[in-house]
């Protein structure tokens, strides 16, 4: 009897064991509720338009399509494409402060930075639950070339105001339209045969109606540059629209969107 007491004991100590192991987990399952996991992290919707036009600034209605939209916010990035009439929309964006960058083939890239998007007092017009955006407009990228470009130094180096007069001429092609329209470019102006759009010391933007022209640039750029006697100075022409358009991109450099691939003949003048 003691015996068979003892193996009783163990069975019955068995089954409670086998009980607990059975009910812990669903317990467990059964005490945990909605409230015990975080809730998904509030997301918004954002809706803009894309317009398109020549270097004149007249609108290409029909070059509206294919535009990308690159939206960029701490780690995480999301790339849209505008539809034929030039509006794109996301989704789902988390909140945070956003770089956007819109681009097609044959045209200027437009940056934006510091945009906030957010998923509660949107800073931006909510219609039909999209915050909208401010409107972008992109460029058609000219293809003026330039020919016979040349640099002239003159002036007075004991002069103490205005020491001398850059004279910078070249003809354009194509020429402005006959329509009376001026074409647009920009004169960079540096201290090494390496001058360009990214390597300048003076740069500005000038616009003309003829197709040889002729632009003289004085102290705003001796301002910047020693008149050091027998040292050269470098030019290089670039086309550009018939408005003066630059932004700073997220490393601070300064970008001119609407220029032509490449400049005219660079060309170099020694200072007296």
């Amino acid at each position: 009897m003691r015996f068979i007491f003892v193996v009783d004991g163990m069975n019955r100590t068995k089954k409670f064991i086998f009980l607990i192991a059975v009910m812990l987990p669903a317990f467990v399952l059964t005490s945990c509720d909605d409230d015990d996991f975080p809730d998904e992290p509030p997301t918004a919707s954002v809706e803009g338009r894309v317009f398109t036009q020549n270097e004149f600034g007249q609108p290409l209605w029909n070059e509206r399509s294919g535009v990308t939209v690159y939206l960029e916010t701490a780690f995480r990035n999301f790339t849209v494409q505008a539809n034929n009439t030039g509006v794109y929309r996301l989704t789902n964006a988390p909140g945070g402060t956003y770089l956007m960058r819109f681009s097609k083939p044959g045209f200027g890239t437009i940056l934006r930075t510091g945009i906030p998007i957010r998923t509660g007092n949107p800073q931006f017009e909510v219609i039909e639950g999209f915050q909208q955006m401010n409107t972008v407009t992109l460029t058609k990228l000219p293809t003026t070339a330039f020919n016979n470009v040349q640099a002239l130094l003159t002036g007075d180096p004991e002069e103490e105001d205005d020491p001398f007069v850059l004279t910078v001429s070249a003809t354009m092609s194509p020429p402005p339209p006959p329509t009376g329209q001026a074409k647009g470019f920009r004169v960079f102006v540096g201290t090494n045969s390496n001058v360009s759009r990214s390597s300048y010391v003076f740069q500005k933007h000038f616009t003309t109606l003829n197709e040889n022209f002729t632009v003289e640039i004085e102290d705003e750029l001796f301002d910047l540059i020693p008149s050091t006697p027998g040292s050269l100075l470098w030019v290089a022409v670039y086309g550009d629209a018939n408005f003066d358009e630059s932004y700073e991109d997220e490393t601070d450099q300064v970008i001119f969107p609407n220029l032509t691939a490449e400049p005219g003949q660079r060309v170099s003048v020694v200072i007296p």
